[in-house]
C-alpha cells in the first residue's frame, strides 16, 4: 500500500476513541496533519482562470 497512511493502535479503547482518549486522539491527528502538510503544494491554474486573464487569452490565441 502506498500513501500517506498511518496505523495506531489503542489499546484501552472502545469504538469511540475520541471519546475514551480525546487528548490522545486529537494529538495524533494534529502530528498526522503537520506532517502530510500540503499548504505548500503548487497547483496548476484552472481553465476558467486562464481564460479570464486577458494576457493568457491573447498569448493562447483564445477570444475573451
Amino acid at each position: 500500500m502506498t500513501g500517506k497512511y498511518q496505523l495506531q493502535v489503542f489499546p484501552e479503547t472502545g469504538h469511540f476513541i475520541h471519546e475514551d482518549q480525546p487528548v490522545k486522539t486529537a494529538q495524533i491527528l494534529v502530528d498526522f496533519y503537520k506532517r502530510n502538510d500540503r499548504s505548500a503544494l503548487v497547483l496548476p491554474p484552472k481553465v476558467s482562470d486562464m481564460l479570464a486573464s486577458k494576457d493568457s487569452a491573447q498569448k493562447w490565441g483564445l477570444k475573451k
